[in-house]
């Protein structure tokens, strides 16, 4: 009996050994799917953590850098406004520049306040500083040369003659430093507005598409400036691609500070001192355009006036 009873146990024994295995087998299989599905958790986790932290890196930075630019620019005409009360009636020297770099400084609080490219407002600012340091350096000889002039005229009363020659030396001095001051003025261009235009028969239609722009028109004010020369003006067109190549028509190009330059269209002004709108259209013939940022500048041979920009698609 006892033999008949172990040999009914043995074969329960091996009968169950299989299914134990592949009981622990599952067990095994499932362990490592909970690791690895725990481990992609962790990874995915870690993941967010960075983007997340990159992010806030990133707007910590933009944030700082439009402080500095801001900054930057109220630094620039408090010191301006410094001046023009320092010097009381020289003042009259920098009143009609006034309109022109408050302008100037709109313009770059819009790109301050639209997050425009770092670079540019860098550029921009760095041009309205050159601008009114020009012009402080100026007045500020201007205001020493007077207080030369007003200790001369004291003991130029003491000599009648000696008074009137000293009176036309001196009057020279000032008509060449009044014309040096007019030399060192240039005109600027702001609200650069450019369109980009789909032409289907007689008909224009404004687009933002790279592929369906036939055409450009470039709008812009050429500011009031007294200090500038009147008469006639070339003005060049850049108009840069994206990838930063120029849209021009065969070899158009023009002499710029003794460099050779490229130009997309030119268009002549009679300049009279006033504030002036100005507008050139540009065909694209069979030029390829590419979506991205398209930058438009306005140039002289001797400076360039403006820049602007627009985006297609």
């Amino acid at each position: 009996m006892n033999d008949i009873s172990n040999m009914g146990n043995d074969k329960f024994e091996i009968d169950n050994a299989p299914k134990e295995k592949k009981k622990n087998t599952w067990y095994i299989i499932l362990i490592i799917l909970l690791l690895v599905t725990n481990a992609i958790f962790i990874y995915l986790y870690f993941s967010s953590q960075n983007k997340f932290q990159t992010a806030v890196v990133e707007k910590e930075r933009t944030l700082q850098e439009t402080y500095q630019l801001k900054y930057e620019l109220d630094s620039i005409m408090r010191e301006y406004d410094k001046i023009k009360e320092e010097y009381g009636i020289l003042n009259i020297k920098l009143s009609d520049q006034d309109s022109l770099i408050k302008e100037q400084a709109k313009e770059i609080e819009k790109l301050i306040a639209s997050q425009a490219d770092y670079t540019r407002i860098k550029r921009q600012l760095d041009r309205l500083r050159n601008i009114t340091q020009s012009y402080v350096r100026q007045i500020d000889s201007l205001y020493r040369i007077n207080q030369e002039l007003t200790v001369e005229n004291v003991k130029l009363k003491e000599d009648l003659t000696y008074e009137k020659t000293k009176a036309i030396e001196l009057s020279t001095i000032t008509d060449s430093l009044s014309k040096t001051i007019s030399e060192a003025t240039y005109m600027v261009a702001y609200n650069i507005t450019p369109i980009a235009y789909k032409i289907r028969g007689n008909k224009a239609t404004p687009t933002d598409k790279a592929k369906r722009t036939d055409k450009f028109d470039i709008c812009f004010t050429i500011g009031e400036n007294k200090l500038v020369p009147t008469g006639e003006y070339t003005l060049y067109i850049r108009i840069a691609r994206p990838d930063g190549l120029i849209l021009t028509q065969g070899g158009y190009s023009f002499d710029y500070q003794g460099r050779n330059l490229q130009f997309s269209e030119k268009t002549i002004i009679n300049y009279t001192g006033k504030a002036q709108k100005v507008c050139v259209d540009y065909a694209r013939d069979n030029l390829n355009l590419i979506p991205g940022i398209y930058y438009f500048s306005v140039f002289t041979n001797d400076y360039i006036l403006g820049e602007g920009s627009l985006k297609l698609e």
